[in-house]
């Protein structure tokens, strides 16, 4: 039986080598809990191996990125995610949420800018809305393509990134549409027409997607908590009007 490679003793200093802390921060750690406390010794000198290692590097990266230090000790106390492949998609999916978020944020000041660049005003209540985490938030990718309601389709998917920018796509399209309808932005008039063209090339672009995509995109325009918010009552409707005036 081959030893478990995790179970290998590592000294103090490598530890604190590789993860960059201070004998006092990786003390913190331990006082939180975060290792096994059977790992001592009967003097209280602790043992360290990799698997105390990972979870260093796994507390660091999540605190890092603004995680709560208790939430984080608890989410780390789940066995499952003591697993490397289990630890990095989970890491991977929180760095996807920041970036959805930021997506959000960015794609509202592209919108209050092209509505100034065609000498209009910007609607400064609706930006600071989205540049708030409140409301920015909730516009969320994992939550809806990971809820029950939509894994029907999700096999059909042809990947992973397509599916990304699809979803980046139509979010875009409706800030879009909140913002021109909200400043009287007409069909006939060229930030209209424009809008009302990126609207349609979209869905002709899901339309070309394989079975499933169409129908979960509708499907999410009922379960988007955001799409409820007063901001975005009336927009789906409003870009089938601009789509429909070309």
């Amino acid at each position: 039986m081959k030893p478990n490679q995790n179970k290998q003793d590592l000294m103090l200093g490598e530890i604190l080598r590789q993860t960059g802390l201070s004998k006092r921060e990786l003390q913190a750690l331990d006082q939180l809990g975060l290792f096994d406390p059977q790992a001592q010794t009967s003097h209280g000198i602790r043992h360290y191996d990799l698997q105390s290692l990972m979870l260093i590097e796994q507390f660091e990266f999540y605190t890092s990125n603004g995680l709560p230090m208790e939430a984080v000790r608890e989410f780390l106390a789940d066995p499952g995610l003591q697993d490397q492949a289990a630890a990095l998609d989970a890491q991977s999916m929180l760095l996807y949420t920041r970036l959805d978020a930021l997506e959000t944020q960015v794609v509202a000041v592209q919108a209050a800018q092209e509505l100034r660049q065609a000498g209009k005003d910007a609607p400064w209540g609706a930006l600071t809305r989205l540049l708030r985490k409140d409301l920015a938030g909730k516009l969320n990718f994992w939550e809806e393509f990971q809820s029950e309601s939509l894994t029907d389709g999700l096999s059909h998917y042809a990947s992973f990134t397509n599916l990304w920018d699809l979803y980046q796509s139509w979010k875009a399209l409706l800030i879009r549409g909140a913002f021109f309808r909200i400043m009287g932005v007409l069909a006939e008039e060229p930030l209209g027409k424009r809008l009302g063209l990126d609207y349609l090339n979209w869905k002709r672009a899901l339309a070309a997607e394989e079975l499933g995509f169409a129908a979960t995109f509708t499907r999410m325009e009922d379960s988007q908590n955001w799409l409820k918010d007063e901001l975005f009552k009336g927009v789906t409707a409003y870009l089938e009007q601009l789509e429909n005036s070309l």
